[in-house]
């Protein structure tokens, strides 16, 4: 485990900043390339990851075994801080997500209600009410205008 002696602050550093170089140098390229929002977000992806994976199989194959596992140090390193930057992303839109859910249920300061006669009416729920009530005795009358007269058989005859 001495592999641990040779990581120190500048390498941790290092490796936690390349993916987020990697991510901001694929939205730059593909920006000045022109790309469409798709091509931009892989591009910007595949060179933040820059395929560690590829980079430790072949130091691996490459040199004898305690050089090897010197020369892995900063690939591992890098694998490991490459979610770092999407689990950020994700936090941050999440957290976005739910304020601006929430924006169109807070009141606007400056905005009037303006309503179907016109009126500017600071409360509206007063006025919801009033038309509740107002439909609801419209109701009543008209069940009381059709309820049919009895009209008994001895007066016909």
């Amino acid at each position: 485990m001495y592999i641990f002696y040779i990581i120190d602050f500048k390498a941790i550093m290092a490796c936690c900043f390349l993916p987020w170089f990697g991510f901001i140098g694929g939205v730059i390229i593909s920006l000045v390339g022109i790309r469409d929002k798709k091509k931009t977000i892989a591009i910007c992806i595949e060179t933040g990851i820059q395929n560690t994976a590829v980079a430790i199989f072949f130091l691996r194959l490459t040199f004898p075994q305690p050089e090897s596992d010197i020369a892995l140090a900063n690939p591992i390193l890098v694998s490991m801080t490459i979610p770092i930057p999407f689990l950020v992303l994700i936090i941050t839109r999440s957290i976005l997500i739910k304020f601006t859910f929430f924006q169109k249920y807070l009141p606007k300061k400056d905005e009037k209600k303006i309503y179907e006669n016109g009126a500017n009416i600071k409360n509206p729920e007063k006025m919801i009410l009033k038309k509740l009530l107002e439909e609801k005795q419209q109701k009543q009358s008209a069940q009381i205008e059709n309820i049919p007269l009895k009209v008994s058989d001895s007066s016909i005859n």
